[in-house]
């Protein structure tokens, strides 16, 4: 075996630094036996034990170089980088500890006893990293606890504080809609769209088409600006854009609205422009041609085709007539009366066909889901009908019978 280390090879010649990593190692082995059968594999280490191990090694050495010249000698030899010595004086170490790691931390990572392997206590910075890692703790627990109180504040004020609020304004602006005041309508309603931005989920469509009814009511009674019947097409054509309803109820009514409005323009115009009443008339027909619209109420009941053959029914009675019993066909067994009494009235006043007029006003009279006015509107159409008709003369009243021969008078 190798002298040990030292200048000049002092020290006791059986003691070399190897013999105290193999023992410690040794040790170690046995402490944290690999035994797959056991609970736990690593052990509990024996510290006491340990350092006994580390006193005995070192007592091989020289007293005057026992600590000192082993911690030097293999510091020495760890910061060569595994150099060998020039004149083979120093011999080669065993295994050695990972790189960066001196023995002096490993001696007091092993053990708290003894004069090398007292545990060291944390430093300042260590000390000041931890207390800024527990405040760096808190303020993560504060923000996560006002984010979460943030969302809830959110979703209470939209699904519940900012709905009630919307509900207030929108009876509000109803109320005054109905009184005739379009502009404080106006006014609540546009309140109510500049609030309804921060509300998700809430009907665009519906808010769009009554805005467009306030500004035609305006527009109606002549006191709005000029630029109100404009502002009603605008609104009514977004409430178009945006109902997304499988019904799509905003969109016909709002349809239907630009049709009546393009009417009254005509009629409240002492030289109307025809180009009004076509485009009013292609509306209706947009609506009763789409398929989209057929789920509509207002289609159902035959609203577009009434007053599309309402527009069309002096010049083209035959497609009136033809509009009017598709829309009483479509309502079936819930048809009230009015398509029938249209009917008649087409078949008495542009057709001359008052046996047929009769047919269609019969009809209202038996149809019992019929209003009490439009039975009253046909009754009297059947007595003014009855009053003018010509009955067929009798030929076998006792007037007409006298002005034949009789059987003796040919003789």
């Amino acid at each position: 075996m190798a002298e040990g280390p030292g200048k000049g090879n002092k020290g006791n010649k059986d003691f070399h630094e190897t013999d105290y990593y193999a023992k410690f190692h040794e040790q170690e082995a046995r402490l944290n036996p690999q035994d797959e059968t056991s609970e736990d594999p690593s052990g509990e280490i024996d510290e006491d034990t340990i350092q006994d191990l580390m006193d005995a090694t070192l007592s091989k050495a020289k007293p005057s170089e026992s600590a000192g010249n082993l911690d030097t000698d293999v510091k020495a030899d760890w910061l060569a980088g595994g150099e060998k010595d020039p004149d083979g004086s120093r011999p080669e170490t065993g295994r050695r500890p990972p790189a960066g790691l001196s023995p002096q931390k490993t001696i007091r990572r092993t053990s708290h006893k003894g004069v090398v392997g007292k545990r060291r206590t944390p430093s300042r910075r260590k000390r000041w990293w931890q207390s800024k890692r527990r405040v760096y703790g808190a303020l993560k627990w504060v923000f996560l606890v006002l984010f979460f109180a943030g969302l809830f504040g959110t979703f209470w004020y939209t699904q519940v504080t900012g709905r009630n609020i919307l509900a207030e304004l929108e009876a509000e602006a109803g109320r005054l809609h109905e009184m005739g005041d379009y502009a404080a309508a106006l006014e609540k309603y546009q309140q109510l769209l500049d609030k309804v931005n921060a509300i998700p989920g809430y009907p665009m469509a519906k808010l769009q088409f009554l805005m467009g009814a306030s500004n035609e009511g305006y527009w109606n009674k002549g006191r709005g600006p000029s630029e109100s019947f404009e502002k009603a097409n605008d609104h009514y054509d977004r409430a178009i854009e945006l109902d997304q309803g499988e019904m799509k109820v905003y969109a016909v009514e709002s349809l239907l609205a630009k049709s009546e409005m393009l009417v009254a323009k005509a009629g409240a115009s002492d030289s109307p422009d025809p180009a009004d009443i076509e485009r009013a008339k292609d509306l209706l027909e947009e609506v009763i041609a789409d398929r989209t619209f057929r789920a509509n109420p207002m289609v159902n009941k035959g609203i577009p085709f009434r007053r599309l053959a309402d527009l069309i029914r002096e010049e083209d009675p035959v497609r009136a007539i033809d509009l009017l019993e598709q829309a009483r066909k479509n309502q079936g067994d819930l048809e009230e009366g009015y398509e029938n009494l249209e009917i008649g009235l087409i078949y008495k006043e542009l057709l001359d066909d008052p046996d047929q007029a009769v047919e269609h006003f019969e009809r209202v009279h038996q149809n019992e889901l019929a209003p009490r006015e439009v039975k009253q509107f046909a009754d009297q159409q059947l007595e003014q009908l009855k009053s003018t008709r010509l009955e067929p003369p009798d030929l076998y009243s006792p007037d007409m019978l006298d002005k034949f021969p009789r059987e003796g008078d040919l003789q």
